[in-house]
């Protein structure tokens, strides 16, 4: 007797309802604005998903180990100020900009990995303590200066463009797709890292070093941050120790609304570049609306949470049809 297949679209509802809520918000935004679909406009969006793409990158691969990294932004920060200086004192070279982001960003990961597995630290706890840490660090870096960004390199990164309407920044956030799809689906640390997040002691006691795939998780968070450092000095060209901007809420969010659990072991690197351009659509539309700053954070806070109710329904809705089934 042949099994009837069940049907695709029960099976995948959840997968696929961020991808329905993006498409909406850009129906939305479409219609409220004839030029959203200018080149100008698609330019922008794509800027603006870039670093925060790379940031919710990072942000994931913490939350499928079910911890959680609050260093982000100001971890984003502590890379972009100190390279920013290193940059400056020697004599405008791009090439050690880039270098000293991605080490400061990946230092700072180690550090949180370090001190989470060594001293078997909750990972709120530490990386929100390190938080503040990066906060002082890059404020006693900068001394309240700025870095003007001049290399013609960093300032075709930052807002170059391909075809009128493709940032090169943009083409920076793709690579980083990519090569996060590969090591969290062709790799032992995407294994582990999805492993650690569904049943963390059936990974240890089936002999895998626990300890050593956790550490390197938080270690290539931070060097994602570090890239998003680099991306986010290039487009703003003025280096300050503020430059950290939402990222750290916004991430976790962009990742968190395209599908990856707060519990770990749930989450795609498809899932978070939807969220990342939800969350960005969100910020557009507030903008074009011309909401005042404050009550803006107010209402994207209260959508996120909408979204994430939204989300929730539509697993218990998908739970029941496959009972259905």
């Amino acid at each position: 007797m042949v099994k009837e297949k069940k049907p695709v679209f029960k099976n995948n509802i959840q997968k696929y309802a961020p991808v329905f809520l993006m498409l909406v918000l850009m129906v939305i935004l479409t219609i409220a604005n004839k030029n959203f679909l200018s080149a100008q406009s698609i330019y922008n969006l794509l800027q603006q998903v870039s670093a925060l793409g790379i940031v919710a990158l990072g942000a994931m691969i913490v939350l499928l180990t079910a911890g959680i990294d609050f260093t982000a932004g100001f971890g984003l920060s502590l890379a972009g100020v100190t390279a920013g200086f290193v940059y400056l004192e020697s004599g405008n070279q791009g090439i050690l900009l880039i270098i000293t982001s991605l080490l400061i960003g990946a230092l700072v990961g180690l550090i949180n990995g370090l001190i989470i597995v060594k001293l078997n630290l909750n990972p709120f706890i530490t990386t929100l303590a390190m938080m503040s840490v990066c906060k002082g660090v890059s404020m006693m870096v900068s001394e309240g200066r700025q870095v003007q960004i001049k290399s013609e390199f960093l300032l075709t990164l930052g807002s170059g463009r391909i075809l009128k309407f493709i940032p090169v920044s943009f083409l920076v956030f793709l690579l980083a797709v990519v090569l996060m799809y590969i090591i969290m689906n062709k790799t032992k640390l995407g294994i582990y890292t999805y492993a650690m997040g569904g049943n963390e002691d059936a990974v240890e006691y089936s002999g895998i070093n626990k300890s050593f795939y956790k550490i390197l998780v938080y270690t290539v968070a931070g060097f994602l941050y570090g890239l998003a450092a680099i991306i986010t000095c290039c487009q703003v060209t003025v280096i300050t120790s503020n430059i950290s901007g939402d990222f750290l809420l916004d991430g976790i969010a962009a990742a968190v609304v395209g599908g990856t659990s707060l519990l770990g072991g749930k989450g795609t690197v498809f899932g978070v570049v939807i969220g990342a351009f939800i969350i960005t659509l969100i910020t557009t539309m507030l903008n074009f609306l011309q909401v005042p700053f404050l009550l803006r954070e107010v209402i994207k806070g209260i959508i996120i949470i909408c979204i994430l109710i939204f989300d929730v329904c539509i697993g218990k809705l998908a739970d029941r049809l496959k009972v259905a089934a």
